[in-house]
């Protein structure tokens, strides 16, 4: 469903509100408790890009074209499904299965 770590933080922070990139960075910082790497945030939000989860609407702050991301309705259904996925292995952990 998600290969890279940062993917599913990344779409539910920006499911409450799009951010820019210093804000996201802070967003997640916060919620996961560590600092994400610009690059590994950079490779993450071009990869959600191009698949189509994230968008950017740039605008100009100043004299610079400054982009803003915010979460697709295809990213949001992606999310969706993770979540979902994930309360079902909650529920089998905590059922008692899974334990090695």
């Amino acid at each position: 469903m998600f290969r890279f770590r940062w993917d599913p933080a990344i779409l539910a922070c920006l499911e409450e509100q799009p951010l820019r990139y210093r804000a996201l960075a802070r967003q997640l910082g916060t919620r996961i408790d560590d600092r994400v790497e610009d690059n590994a945030l950079s490779r993450s939000l071009g990869r959600l890009r191009r698949n189509g989860l994230v968008a950017a609407h740039r605008t100009m702050v100043g004299r610079r074209s400054v982009p803003t991301y915010h979460i697709t309705e295809q990213g949001h259904d992606r999310l969706d499904r993770y979540r979902s996925l994930a309360q079902a292995l909650q529920r089998f952990r905590d059922a008692g299965y899974g334990a090695g």
